[in-house]
Protein backbone atom coordinates (compact mmCIF):
# COMPACT_ATOMS: atom_id res chain seq x y z
CA UNK A 1 0.00 0.00 0.00
CA UNK A 2 1.29 2.83 -1.40
CA UNK A 3 0.76 6.44 0.71
CA UNK A 4 0.79 9.42 -1.48
CA UNK A 5 3.80 12.05 -0.65
CA UNK A 6 2.23 15.02 1.21
CA UNK A 7 1.59 18.30 -0.91
CA UNK A 8 4.39 20.46 0.24
CA UNK A 9 4.79 23.89 -0.89
CA UNK A 10 7.83 25.55 -0.95
CA UNK A 11 7.90 29.04 -0.69
CA UNK A 12 10.16 30.67 -2.43
CA UNK A 13 11.68 33.89 0.29
CA UNK A 14 13.60 36.83 -1.15
CA UNK A 15 17.07 37.46 -0.33
CA UNK A 16 17.74 39.07 2.86
CA UNK A 17 19.09 42.55 1.91
CA UNK A 18 22.04 43.58 4.47
CA UNK A 19 22.69 47.34 4.57
CA UNK A 20 25.73 48.44 4.13
CA UNK A 21 25.86 51.76 5.18
CA UNK A 22 28.07 52.86 8.12
CA UNK A 23 27.65 52.02 11.48
CA UNK A 24 27.85 53.75 14.65
CA UNK A 25 31.36 52.26 15.03
CA UNK A 26 32.13 53.32 11.43
CA UNK A 27 31.24 56.60 12.16
CA UNK A 28 33.10 57.06 15.54
CA UNK A 29 36.51 55.46 13.55
CA UNK A 30 36.30 58.05 10.89
CA UNK A 31 35.70 60.70 13.78
CA UNK A 32 38.73 59.36 15.21
CA UNK A 33 40.70 58.94 12.50
CA UNK A 34 40.08 62.70 11.46
CA UNK A 35 41.52 63.34 15.14
CA UNK A 36 44.38 61.85 14.52
CA UNK A 37 45.05 63.63 11.66
CA UNK A 38 44.23 67.22 12.86
CA UNK A 39 46.59 65.91 16.17
CA UNK A 40 49.73 65.13 13.53
CA UNK A 41 49.60 68.63 11.98
CA UNK A 42 49.42 70.13 15.03
CA UNK A 43 52.28 67.89 16.77
CA UNK A 44 54.22 67.64 13.09
CA UNK A 45 56.95 69.67 11.77
CA UNK A 46 55.53 73.39 11.21
CA UNK A 47 56.12 73.69 15.37
CA UNK A 48 59.82 73.55 14.65
CA UNK A 49 60.09 76.19 11.83
CA UNK A 50 58.60 78.47 14.28
CA UNK A 51 61.01 77.98 16.69
CA UNK A 52 63.30 78.38 14.78
CA UNK A 53 62.61 81.53 12.68
CA UNK A 54 62.02 83.20 16.32
CA UNK A 55 65.42 82.18 17.60
CA UNK A 56 67.80 84.42 14.97
CA UNK A 57 69.42 86.93 16.20
CA UNK A 58 68.07 90.98 15.98
CA UNK A 59 69.50 93.48 14.36
CA UNK A 60 69.04 97.16 15.43
CA UNK A 61 70.22 101.01 14.80
CA UNK A 62 70.63 103.07 17.98
CA UNK A 63 71.42 106.99 18.23
CA UNK A 64 73.94 108.72 19.88
CA UNK A 65 72.15 110.79 22.90
CA UNK A 66 74.86 112.71 24.25
CA UNK A 67 79.10 112.94 24.29
CA UNK A 68 81.27 114.78 26.55
CA UNK A 69 84.94 114.73 26.54
CA UNK A 70 87.29 115.63 29.98
CA UNK A 71 91.40 116.58 29.52
CA UNK A 72 94.14 116.00 31.93
CA UNK A 73 95.80 119.32 31.84
CA UNK A 74 91.91 121.27 32.08
CA UNK A 75 92.18 123.51 35.80
CA UNK A 76 90.39 121.65 38.96
CA UNK A 77 92.10 118.21 38.31
CA UNK A 78 92.66 117.21 42.05
CA UNK A 79 94.99 114.31 40.73
CA UNK A 80 97.70 117.16 39.53
CA UNK A 81 98.94 121.03 39.89
CA UNK A 82 96.91 122.69 37.22
CA UNK A 83 95.97 125.89 36.23
CA UNK A 84 93.84 128.04 38.40
CA UNK A 85 91.81 129.35 35.49
CA UNK A 86 90.29 127.25 32.97
CA UNK A 87 91.92 126.39 29.65
CA UNK A 88 90.84 127.15 25.97
CA UNK A 89 89.68 124.13 24.35
CA UNK A 90 92.60 123.14 22.30
CA UNK A 91 90.26 121.40 19.64
CA UNK A 92 88.15 122.33 16.90
CA UNK A 93 84.59 123.16 18.50
CA UNK A 94 82.02 120.05 18.56
CA UNK A 95 84.83 117.36 18.95
CA UNK A 96 86.26 114.77 20.74
CA UNK A 97 89.13 113.31 21.67
CA UNK A 98 91.09 110.40 23.29
CA UNK A 99 94.98 110.51 23.62
CA UNK A 100 97.89 109.44 26.15
CA UNK A 101 99.94 108.10 27.68
CA UNK A 102 99.25 107.63 30.95
CA UNK A 103 99.92 110.59 33.64
CA UNK A 104 101.74 110.45 36.97
CA UNK A 105 100.33 107.85 39.38
CA UNK A 106 97.55 109.65 41.61
CA UNK A 107 97.58 109.67 45.84
CA UNK A 108 95.22 106.77 45.13
CA UNK A 109 97.34 104.97 42.76
CA UNK A 110 95.39 105.56 39.89
CA UNK A 111 96.65 107.27 36.65
CA UNK A 112 94.83 109.49 34.21
CA UNK A 113 94.94 109.59 30.05
CA UNK A 114 95.54 112.81 28.57
CA UNK A 115 92.13 112.85 27.55
CA UNK A 116 88.97 110.84 27.60
CA UNK A 117 85.56 110.66 25.28
CA UNK A 118 82.08 109.71 27.12
CA UNK A 119 79.57 108.46 24.46
CA UNK A 120 75.75 107.34 25.46
CA UNK A 121 73.41 105.77 23.42
CA UNK A 122 69.41 104.77 22.96
CA UNK A 123 68.42 101.41 24.22
CA UNK A 124 65.06 101.93 24.73
CA UNK A 125 64.44 99.57 21.45
CA UNK A 126 66.75 96.34 22.96
CA UNK A 127 64.45 94.50 25.42
CA UNK A 128 65.55 93.83 29.07
CA UNK A 129 67.44 90.79 29.26
CA UNK A 130 68.50 90.17 25.98
CA UNK A 131 71.98 88.56 24.78
CA UNK A 132 73.90 91.35 22.77
CA UNK A 133 75.88 89.58 20.06
CA UNK A 134 77.79 92.64 18.60
CA UNK A 135 77.54 96.41 19.08
CA UNK A 136 79.95 98.38 16.42
CA UNK A 137 80.37 101.37 16.53
CA UNK A 138 82.85 103.57 14.00
CA UNK A 139 84.11 107.31 15.18
CA UNK A 140 85.18 109.59 12.00
CA UNK A 141 87.94 111.61 12.66
CA UNK A 142 88.12 115.32 11.73
CA UNK A 143 90.61 115.53 9.05
CA UNK A 144 90.89 119.58 10.51
CA UNK A 145 91.78 118.16 13.79
CA UNK A 146 95.26 117.96 15.46
CA UNK A 147 95.34 114.27 15.68
CA UNK A 148 98.44 112.60 15.73
CA UNK A 149 99.53 109.17 15.67
CA UNK A 150 103.68 107.62 16.22
CA UNK A 151 104.58 105.95 12.98
CA UNK A 152 104.08 102.03 12.85
CA UNK A 153 102.42 102.32 16.62
CA UNK A 154 98.43 101.74 16.71
CA UNK A 155 96.84 103.53 19.09
CA UNK A 156 96.26 102.27 21.93
CA UNK A 157 92.83 103.66 22.52
CA UNK A 158 90.61 101.18 24.30
CA UNK A 159 86.35 101.31 25.33
CA UNK A 160 85.88 100.61 29.30
CA UNK A 161 82.35 100.59 30.55
CA UNK A 162 81.39 103.71 33.23
CA UNK A 163 80.26 103.34 36.47
CA UNK A 164 78.28 106.28 37.29
CA UNK A 165 76.08 109.19 35.45
CA UNK A 166 77.69 112.22 33.53
CA UNK A 167 76.58 115.00 31.56
CA UNK A 168 77.04 115.77 28.08
CA UNK A 169 78.59 118.62 27.03
CA UNK A 170 80.96 120.74 24.88
CA UNK A 171 83.95 119.22 25.74
CA UNK A 172 87.66 119.90 27.61
CA UNK A 173 85.91 119.05 30.93
CA UNK A 174 88.20 118.81 34.22
CA UNK A 175 88.51 115.61 34.96
CA UNK A 176 87.55 116.32 38.92
CA UNK A 177 84.29 116.11 37.55
CA UNK A 178 84.93 112.83 35.43
CA UNK A 179 82.62 109.90 35.66
CA UNK A 180 84.94 106.61 37.19
CA UNK A 181 84.95 104.42 34.50
CA UNK A 182 86.33 100.25 34.73
CA UNK A 183 88.76 98.74 32.18
CA UNK A 184 88.89 95.01 31.63
CA UNK A 185 91.96 93.15 31.08
CA UNK A 186 90.73 92.63 27.70
CA UNK A 187 88.87 95.27 26.70
CA UNK A 188 88.05 96.10 23.59
CA UNK A 189 90.26 98.13 21.02
CA UNK A 190 89.69 100.40 18.73
CA UNK A 191 90.82 99.91 15.15
CA UNK A 192 91.63 102.43 12.30
CA UNK A 193 89.99 101.63 9.51
CA UNK A 194 89.70 103.23 5.57
CA UNK A 195 93.20 104.39 5.85
CA UNK A 196 92.63 106.00 9.42
CA UNK A 197 89.62 107.92 8.32
CA UNK A 198 87.71 106.23 11.52
CA UNK A 199 88.28 104.18 14.29
CA UNK A 200 85.98 101.53 14.94
CA UNK A 201 85.18 99.31 17.80
CA UNK A 202 82.92 96.59 18.92
CA UNK A 203 81.40 97.46 22.58
CA UNK A 204 79.41 93.98 22.93
CA UNK A 205 80.69 93.01 26.68
CA UNK A 206 79.76 96.37 27.81
CA UNK A 207 76.60 97.08 26.21
CA UNK A 208 75.42 93.83 27.74
CA UNK A 209 75.81 95.16 31.21
CA UNK A 210 73.01 97.49 29.59
CA UNK A 211 70.44 95.32 29.23
CA UNK A 212 71.30 93.44 31.80
CA UNK A 213 71.76 95.42 35.39
CA UNK A 214 69.51 98.07 33.66
CA UNK A 215 71.93 100.54 33.97
CA UNK A 216 73.45 102.86 30.86
CA UNK A 217 75.58 105.00 31.48
CA UNK A 218 77.15 104.56 27.94
CA UNK A 219 80.76 103.76 27.05
CA UNK A 220 84.74 105.36 27.75
CA UNK A 221 86.95 105.99 25.15
CA UNK A 222 90.06 106.34 26.82
CA UNK A 223 93.39 105.31 26.75
CA UNK A 224 94.89 101.88 27.65
CA UNK A 225 96.24 102.26 31.58
CA UNK A 226 99.23 100.05 30.85
CA UNK A 227 100.15 102.41 28.41
CA UNK A 228 103.55 104.34 29.14
CA UNK A 229 104.83 105.76 26.50
CA UNK A 230 103.02 105.71 23.17
CA UNK A 231 101.99 109.49 22.28
CA UNK A 232 98.99 110.12 20.50
CA UNK A 233 95.59 111.94 19.97
CA UNK A 234 92.66 111.23 18.08
CA UNK A 235 90.26 113.57 17.46
CA UNK A 236 87.12 112.71 16.23
CA UNK A 237 84.58 115.22 14.57
CA UNK A 238 83.53 117.16 12.64
CA UNK A 239 80.30 117.95 14.62
CA UNK A 240 78.19 116.98 11.58
CA UNK A 241 79.61 113.79 11.34
CA UNK A 242 79.49 112.98 15.02
CA UNK A 243 75.70 113.37 14.45
CA UNK A 244 75.44 110.58 12.31
CA UNK A 245 77.41 108.50 14.51
CA UNK A 246 75.18 105.32 15.88
CA UNK A 247 75.48 101.81 17.28
CA UNK A 248 75.11 98.67 15.35
CA UNK A 249 73.39 96.10 18.02
CA UNK A 250 72.66 92.61 17.07
CA UNK A 251 71.12 90.79 19.90
CA UNK A 252 69.15 87.88 20.71
CA UNK A 253 65.66 88.87 22.51
CA UNK A 254 64.83 86.89 25.54
CA UNK A 255 63.18 83.93 25.50
CA UNK A 256 59.81 84.74 26.71
CA UNK A 257 55.99 84.90 25.24
CA UNK A 258 56.48 88.68 26.64
CA UNK A 259 59.35 89.35 23.49
CA UNK A 260 58.62 92.07 21.31
CA UNK A 261 57.30 91.55 17.46
CA UNK A 262 60.50 91.74 15.60
CA UNK A 263 58.74 92.16 11.91
CA UNK A 264 61.99 91.45 9.41
CA UNK A 265 64.48 91.30 11.97
CA UNK A 266 64.98 95.07 12.04
CA UNK A 267 64.92 97.73 14.64
CA UNK A 268 65.48 101.30 13.85
CA UNK A 269 66.02 103.64 17.38
CA UNK A 270 64.80 107.19 16.72
CA UNK A 271 67.11 109.47 18.61
CA UNK A 272 65.73 110.84 21.94
CA UNK A 273 66.74 113.76 23.57
CA UNK A 274 70.15 114.44 25.52
CA UNK A 275 69.67 114.68 28.91
CA UNK A 276 71.12 117.92 30.73
CA UNK A 277 71.49 117.07 34.67
CA UNK A 278 73.86 120.17 35.14
CA UNK A 279 76.18 117.52 36.86
CA UNK A 280 76.88 114.28 37.52
CA UNK A 281 74.51 112.24 40.05
CA UNK A 282 76.17 108.83 41.10
CA UNK A 283 73.93 105.74 40.94
CA UNK A 284 74.19 102.03 41.37
CA UNK A 285 77.39 100.74 39.66
CA UNK A 286 77.26 98.98 36.35
CA UNK A 287 77.99 95.42 36.59
CA UNK A 288 81.77 95.03 37.32
CA UNK A 289 83.85 93.76 34.53
CA UNK A 290 87.42 92.15 35.32
CA UNK A 291 89.58 95.54 35.79
CA UNK A 292 93.17 95.84 35.25
CA UNK A 293 93.33 99.24 36.19
CA UNK A 294 91.01 102.45 36.75
CA UNK A 295 91.13 105.85 36.67
CA UNK A 296 89.44 108.76 38.83
CA UNK A 297 88.29 108.50 42.23
CA UNK A 298 87.43 105.09 43.57
CA UNK A 299 83.81 104.13 43.97
CA UNK A 300 83.24 102.38 47.48
CA UNK A 301 83.24 98.24 47.26
CA UNK A 302 79.69 96.70 47.11
CA UNK A 303 78.96 94.41 50.21
CA UNK A 304 79.73 90.72 49.47
CA UNK A 305 77.22 88.32 48.91
CA UNK A 306 77.41 85.00 50.97
CA UNK A 307 76.88 82.14 48.62
CA UNK A 308 73.62 80.26 48.27
CA UNK A 309 73.67 77.35 49.60
CA UNK A 310 72.85 74.23 46.97
CA UNK A 311 69.50 72.90 46.86
CA UNK A 312 68.91 69.13 47.72
CA UNK A 313 69.22 66.94 44.89
CA UNK A 314 65.58 65.75 43.25
CA UNK A 315 64.86 62.92 41.19
CA UNK A 316 64.47 64.54 37.69
CA UNK A 317 60.91 65.02 36.20
CA UNK A 318 59.91 65.34 32.68
CA UNK A 319 60.02 69.33 32.28
CA UNK A 320 61.69 71.45 30.11
CA UNK A 321 64.49 73.59 31.98
CA UNK A 322 63.11 77.20 31.72
CA UNK A 323 66.67 78.63 30.76
CA UNK A 324 69.31 80.46 32.64
CA UNK A 325 69.54 83.05 35.37
CA UNK A 326 69.51 86.44 34.65
CA UNK A 327 72.51 87.35 36.52
CA UNK A 328 74.78 84.82 34.18
CA UNK A 329 74.17 87.68 31.93
CA UNK A 330 72.66 85.24 29.35
CA UNK A 331 69.22 84.70 29.47
CA UNK A 332 66.02 82.76 26.54
CA UNK A 333 68.97 80.90 25.66
CA UNK A 334 66.71 77.49 24.98
CA UNK A 335 68.07 74.02 26.30
CA UNK A 336 70.42 72.51 23.57
CA UNK A 337 69.36 68.96 24.72
CA UNK A 338 67.01 67.11 26.51
CA UNK A 339 65.95 64.13 27.50
CA UNK A 340 62.03 64.70 26.64
CA UNK A 341 60.94 62.58 23.68
CA UNK A 342 60.09 64.86 20.83
CA UNK A 343 56.52 65.36 19.93
CA UNK A 344 56.41 62.98 17.48
CA UNK A 345 56.96 60.12 19.54
CA UNK A 346 53.93 61.62 21.54
CA UNK A 347 51.76 61.47 18.92
CA UNK A 348 52.43 58.22 17.69
CA UNK A 349 51.03 56.91 21.18
CA UNK A 350 47.92 59.04 20.79
CA UNK A 351 48.11 57.72 16.82
CA UNK A 352 48.30 53.88 18.70
CA UNK A 353 46.19 54.32 21.54
CA UNK A 354 43.23 55.70 19.21
CA UNK A 355 43.72 52.79 16.49
CA UNK A 356 43.06 50.18 19.06
CA UNK A 357 40.43 51.61 20.87
CA UNK A 358 38.79 51.77 17.35
CA UNK A 359 39.24 48.22 16.31
CA UNK A 360 38.57 46.99 19.61
CA UNK A 361 34.61 48.72 19.44
CA UNK A 362 34.51 47.39 15.80
CA UNK A 363 35.58 43.73 16.95
CA UNK A 364 32.78 44.07 19.12
CA UNK A 365 30.29 45.58 17.08
CA UNK A 366 30.62 43.03 14.45
CA UNK A 367 30.34 40.22 16.81
CA UNK A 368 27.15 41.72 18.28
CA UNK A 369 25.80 42.08 14.88
CA UNK A 370 26.48 38.39 14.06
CA UNK A 371 24.47 37.14 17.38
CA UNK A 372 21.65 39.21 16.05
CA UNK A 373 21.49 37.85 12.45
CA UNK A 374 22.35 33.95 13.66
CA UNK A 375 18.38 32.21 13.74
CA UNK A 376 17.90 34.22 10.19
CA UNK A 377 20.97 32.81 8.43
CA UNK A 378 20.39 29.12 9.65
CA UNK A 379 16.54 29.31 8.37
CA UNK A 380 18.28 30.33 5.22
CA UNK A 381 20.41 27.84 4.69
CA UNK A 382 17.88 25.32 5.71
CA UNK A 383 15.70 26.42 2.74
CA UNK A 384 18.47 26.54 0.22
CA UNK A 385 19.25 23.01 1.30
CA UNK A 386 15.59 21.98 0.69
CA UNK A 387 15.55 23.45 -2.60
CA UNK A 388 18.78 21.84 -3.76
CA UNK A 389 17.24 18.30 -2.43
CA UNK A 390 13.69 17.93 -3.16
CA UNK A 391 14.03 14.05 -2.06
CA UNK A 392 14.50 14.76 1.33
CA UNK A 393 11.06 16.77 1.60
CA UNK A 394 9.67 13.43 1.80
CA UNK A 395 11.58 11.38 4.44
Amino acid sequence: MSVPAPNLTIVSLPPMKVTAGPSRTVALGRALVAAVVGLAGVCGPPATGVAHAASGPVTATVALTQSNWYWREQSGNPCQATSATSVPDPLPAGDLAVGGPEGPKCSDGSTQADKETYLAFDMSHVPMGSTIVSFKLSLPIDPSGPTFVAGGVPAPAIACAVDNSWSGGPGAQSFGGKPHDTCAKNAPRLASAGGGQSYQVDIAPIAQGWVTAGVNNGVAITDDPANSSVAYQLVFGPPAALAKVVGQVSYQPPGSSSSPSTGAGSVSAPPSAPSDTGSAVPTEPAPALPPSATSGPLPAEPAPVAPTPPAAATPPSPTVSPGTSASAGRTGAPASSSSIPPAGFWAAGIVFLLLLLYSSLFVSDEASRRTRRGPTSRALDHLRYLRTNPSSEAT
